[in-house]
């Protein structure tokens, strides 16, 4: 018989730090969210398809990722997360990796800070982190020649395989933005990516576009983190409804 598809929770997170950006959650709130996904048992896992039989089998897994790879999560996250027992998926764009997020297509309004080095990125795969690739230069995959998309996709690939010893199976979408030919690409070199649509990710979701949640919207809610109720997941639809609305305006700058 069938195992009962249990929805899992993909969050995302960027840097933590008290900058006023949609981009930094303050440690404090970081700590406040981590403690309640403890609190209520959930358990983390890497991003790999078999991550929904996982949650069949324990009914509270969750994945923690990291786009863009700041400093703040190797100096900061990375500790409050062993407290718990806990470890996270991050999202390096390896072009970029001891520098700072000053990638063409940044916006002004988006405060530069330190990315992590090499050393340090090996140093959470060693604790049990998994590494995931954010492309070469977080550039908007959809507006790339072929030869230019297999530069971002797979030479990322290559080189944190060269960098750390590690083989990156996962992808996450510059600003979640992708398309069928970026997909089809990326599905040639990676078991899963994730993108940015708003909602708990499930069994019948396409494992190279996967839905995540970000932290700003469990912030919003002063005491625990409800993930698996009816009405959470009502309230994100809502949101990914206006998110997608939007969108059509102004352009996602994560």
């Amino acid at each position: 018989m069938a195992g009962k598809d249990i929805p899992v929770p993909i969050i995302s997170y960027h840097a933590i730090g008290d900058e006023k950006s949609p981009v930094f959650l303050s440690k404090s709130e970081f700590e406040r969210q981590i403690k309640s996904l403890a609190s209520h048992g959930y358990e983390t896992a890497d991003i790999s398809p078999a991550i929904f039989q996982q949650a069949n089998e324990s009914q509270k897994t969750c994945v923690i990722c990291f786009d863009d790879c700041y400093e703040s999560v190797y100096s900061i996250a990375a500790s409050v997360m062993e407290q718990y027992g806990l470890t996270g998926v991050l999202y390096v764009v390896t072009e970029y990796c001891g520098r700072q997020n000053n990638w063409t297509g940044q916006p002004d309004s988006v405060p530069r800070a330190p990315l992590m080095s090499w050393d340090q990125i090996e140093d959470l795969a060693s604790r049990g982190w998994q590494i995931g690739s954010h492309s070469r230069t977080h550039r908007d995959l959809t507006r790339l020649t072929l030869e230019e998309l297999n530069d971002e996709v797979g030479m990322s690939a290559e080189v944190i395989q060269k960098r750390i010893g590690v083989k990156s199976s996962s992808f996450c979408f510059p600003y979640g933005l992708s398309n069928d030919r970026v997909r089809d690409e990326v599905r040639m070199q990676y078991d899963t990516a994730v993108g940015t649509t708003l909602k708990l990710a499930s069994q019948s979701d396409d494992c190279h576009d996967l839905p995540r949640i970000d932290s700003y919207y469990l912030s919003v809610y002063e005491g625990d983190v409800p993930l698996s109720s009816p009405g959470w997941q009502s309230y994100l639809a809502a949101r990914q409804t206006l998110r997608t609305i939007k969108r059509w305006f102004v352009p996602d700058v994560h």
